[in-house]
């Protein structure tokens, strides 16, 4: 337990208990975060749809491997998954 406190700043001081609505943010997801943010500030838009279109991406494949569907059968938009399934059926 005393190697897992360690990553987690807050725990030093503080009985955290309240994970239920917001988790513990640890060193590596700050150190993470700081990255990516000082990223987005300097690139913008541009740095978020690269983002987006890697995990738009990733996303498509990853339910295509779910469906045994191929990664060009599988449309995604903000409120709709659509999977064209490898029998031909669709759903």
């Amino acid at each position: 337990m005393k190697n897992t406190r360690k990553h987690f700043p807050v725990l030093s001081q503080y009985i955290y208990a309240n994970t239920a609505s917001a988790g513990l943010l640890s060193d590596d997801l700050m150190e993470w975060r700081q990255e990516h943010d000082l990223d987005y500030l300097i690139g913008g838009s541009n740095f978020r749809n690269k983002v987006a279109m890697k995990t738009v991406s990733e996303t498509r494949e990853t339910v295509a491997n779910f469906f045994g569907a191929k990664k060009e059968h599988i449309l995604s938009s903000k409120f709709l998954t659509w999977v064209k399934y490898a029998s031909g059926r669709t759903g």
